[in-house]
């Protein structure tokens, strides 16, 4: 198992198209990236993305998102991979 202190822990707002086609499937190929929170306002896009791709921690409010994050950026789904490399053992979120 990778040391948890090392991994890149991800939260994404928004969990609709984008982010179920192109930020969340990029993930999984991330070695040591992990989503870990999703926020969306519709409940149920909500939960269909975090069921799907095992996310832990849900909110349908994105301030209690970031209140726990430490650096936020904007992601574009080819930018994913040349970002997470730049801050490699930080906590960051993502979105859209």
């Amino acid at each position: 198992m990778e040391d948890d202190r090392r991994q890149i822990k991800i939260g994404i707002i928004g969990c609709g198209q984008a982010a179920l086609r192109g930020h969340l499937p990029a993930l999984r190929h991330v070695s040591g990236a992990k989503a870990i929170a999703a926020a969306d306002l519709d409940d149920h896009r909500l939960q269909r993305a975090a069921d799907r791709f095992n996310i832990p921690r849900r909110y349908t409010n994105d301030s209690q998102l970031r209140s726990g994050c430490l650096r936020e950026r904007r992601l574009r789904p080819k930018h994913v991979r040349q970002f997470l490399a730049l801050v490699r053992g930080r906590n960051i979120f993502a979105s859209q």
